[in-house]
């Protein structure tokens, strides 16, 4: 199949957006499971996988060509790896930030609220970035 750069381009930054709300989506359903179950519910970044996954649960792969950029700024820790944990109040235990990019420099950031725990995903970094 022949592509102009353009069109792979867009194909590109699609599949980033996809990967970002479909983690934030996971997120947010975390958040909810913790709140309806009264039980922590923990998820797991594995940064150089290109993989993130509920602790002791399902795992859920980058798309090709999809991949963390940088750290993550959540100070929870599973195995030396970052974790956000959503407490039964809803709240995290830290808040905190995950970039997914593409081969096109394009960035998406998936922000989680540290006091409320509000998922978002946005093109832009979140206030508080350094």
């Amino acid at each position: 199949m022949i592509t102009t750069p353009s069109i792979t381009k867009t194909v590109e930054f699609n599949k980033l957006k996809t990967d970002s709300h479909e983690m934030a989506a996971l997120l947010r359903l975390m958040r909810q499971e913790a709140i309806t179950t009264q039980h922590p519910k923990t998820v797991v970044f594995y940064i150089y996988g290109d993989r993130y996954n509920i602790l002791f649960g399902e795992s859920f792969y980058l798309s090709e060509d999809i991949q963390f950029v940088g750290e993550t700024s959540f100070t929870g820790n599973v195995t030396g790896n970052p974790a956000v944990t959503f407490l039964p109040s809803g709240s995290p235990n830290s808040g905190g930030t995950v970039m997914l990019g593409n081969r096109y420099d394009d960035i998406m950031y998936i922000i989680v609220n540290p006091v409320e725990g509000r998922v978002r995903v946005s093109n832009e970094p979140p206030d508080h970035w350094y």
